[in-house]
């Protein structure tokens, strides 16, 4: 902070355990929030042709998990990022697991 009031004291730092934990849970929750429609798409096309609305869910999904890392990277940057790499992560194991990978 370049300029505080007289009086104000400056804030704590973050610990790096709670923004590790804070990454770690953001990973954690896009990862699980892709892997839904991801796993009923899979289960439901087994042996069979991807269902048409496949693409679709997860692609809404990914939208949400964007809206939410993008909404709350100010005021919480760790989740923000862990939220980013847990959509990197689910949109690979989409790819992989619809393109019969």
């Amino acid at each position: 902070m370049d300029y505080a009031p007289p009086g104000v004291p400056p804030p704590a730092p973050r610990s790096r355990l709670r923004n590790f934990a804070r990454f770690t849970s953001g990973v954690f929750a896009g990862f699980i929030i892709l892997f839904i429609p991801t796993f009923f798409a899979g289960a439901t096309g087994f042996e069979q042709s991807l269902p048409w609305w496949a693409w679709p869910a997860l692609g809404a999904a990914t939208l949400i998990c964007a809206a939410y890392a993008w909404f709350t990277r100010r005021r919480s940057p760790a989740t923000s990022a862990g939220m980013w790499v847990g959509i990197a992560l689910g949109l690979l194991l989409a790819g992989a697991c619809f393109m019969g990978m």
